[in-house]
């Protein structure tokens, strides 16, 4: 979780993401980065063991296949963790923070689960679950300052306002 204190809310009331935040994101992206890499040799053992059990009636042929089975799941898994990681730099690069005051109004969870779709006056954010579910109650009955970043929407900070 990003941590949200009192010396990163008066980062984030100037405006931008305090160095503990900006670490957050950082560990986030090598995260994300070190799964890409788990997922291809994942990829890779799994083709290279089906070549070599003897599926097709010419061994060639299997190793042909395999070879283009190969290729194109590696294909796939670079982009998808190049996609990631594109992602988390955009958060980094783009680390200018804004903020909307209001009240709570819809709440909708992600498909996995692990983060809520939020609805402050006319912005939809994203906030992850253990960020609003312990306060849901009190962000639909008072007013509250969000705060999130530019480039992604991803709510960061909550105080009252």
């Amino acid at each position: 979780m990003i941590p949200a204190g009192p010396a990163d809310l008066a980062d984030n009331r100037e405006g931008r993401l305090s160095p503990a935040q900006r670490a957050a994101y950082e560990a986030m992206f090598r995260r994300a980065r070190s799964r890409g890499w788990i997922l291809l040799a994942m990829a890779v053992t799994f083709v290279v063991a089906s070549a070599i059990v003897p599926n097709v009636h010419h061994r060639v042929l299997g190793l042909a296949v395999a070879a283009g089975v190969d290729a194109v799941l590696i294909a796939l898994v670079v982009w998808g963790w190049r996609r990631l990681g594109d992602r988390a730099l955009r958060r980094l690069r783009d680390d200018r923070v804004e903020h909307v005051v209001g009240v709570l109004t819809h709440v909708r969870r992600s498909q996995y689960g692990r983060s809520y779709y939020v609805r402050f006056g006319e912005r939809t954010l994203g906030a992850p679950v253990d960020l609003i579910a312990p306060i849901r109650g009190e962000l639909e009955q008072r007013p509250h300052r969000v705060y999130f970043l530019a480039g992604t929407e991803d709510v960061i900070a909550i105080e009252p306002a």
